[in-house]
């Protein structure tokens, strides 16, 4: 008997605990699995598969943030895939928006697929240029898409400017936002990972839950060691998808290793 009270005690204790960490820090679900390891042979193909994932629910999305990193030769090609495939599946943008600091490739590509698209600035105290062609796209109900760095537009960044704009607009819901990254499906790939996992008295930038989600992410498929598994998947580029929030999607890509 003396053990059982002990044992209600003790759980009630724990349970308590659990309630004001909550409070104090905040429930985070696991992100919910959108696509597991997957591998093609172009870039392109890749953001195509990301367009008919998400075929549903773009008939309803008025704007599209796609998060880049900007030091990944394969991002140009993996929006000109995106780009293409929303044409072919009757979810086509009508017009497009790039942030000016992004890679040449980028928005060289970008220009090309949208000869009218504008370069801004999407990381502004005010966000007026981003903020401004959003109202726009959403008053005149035509599909805008946002091309902006991966540390802009994910809402696991508490201080991203995708939050920022959300917050001076007043949006009364989070804006349809695909973040791309690097994706590491073995240990010593973590090492090419950006952005990196850090502590918070360590993470200066700021971007650090954004990488910390990328390399979880890859982590809970290294014991299926699936690159090993799937014929020539080192030779392919592979892929990845979860949801960590509502209208929030980390898509992550890992490049193929020509040489062994």
């Amino acid at each position: 008997m003396k053990y059982t009270k002990w044992g209600i005690a003790f759980g009630f204790i724990m349970v308590t605990l659990g309630v004001i960490l909550t409070l104090k820090f905040g429930y985070k679900p696991a992100p919910q699995r959108i696509m597991g390891p997957s591998f093609f042979a172009h870039a392109e193909e890749v953001g195509a598969v990301a367009i008919k994932r998400f075929y549903a629910p773009l008939a309803e999305e008025d704007v599209v943030i796609l998060g880049l990193p900007s030091n990944r030769d394969w991002a140009a090609a993996f929006m000109k895939g995106f780009v293409e495939a929303a044409k072919a599946n009757q979810r086509e943008f009508k017009t497009a928006v790039i942030e000016r600091q992004m890679p040449e490739s980028v928005r060289s590509e970008l220009h090309g697929l949208f000869p009218a698209a504008r370069e801004i600035d999407a990381n502004t105290e005010t966000m007026t240029e981003l903020g401004d062609a959003v109202a726009m796209a959403q008053t005149k109900k035509e599909k805008l898409l946002v091309i902006v760095p991966n540390v802009y537009s994910s809402h696991l960044l508490q201080d991203a400017p995708l939050r920022r704009l959300e917050k001076v607009m007043e949006l009364p819901r989070p804006l349809f936002a695909l973040t791309s990254g690097p994706l590491a499906l073995e240990p010593a790939q973590e090492k090419e990972l950006d952005p990196v996992c850090l502590g918070s008295e360590r993470d200066g930038s700021g971007t650090a839950p954004l990488g910390c989600a990328i390399m979880q992410a890859g982590r809970g498929y290294y014991r299926k060691q699936v690159l090993d598994k799937e014929p020539d998947a080192r030779k392919r580029f592979s892929a990845i998808m979860q949801a960590p929030g509502a209208n929030d999607y980390l898509l992550l890509i890992r490049e193929p290793q020509l040489t062994q």
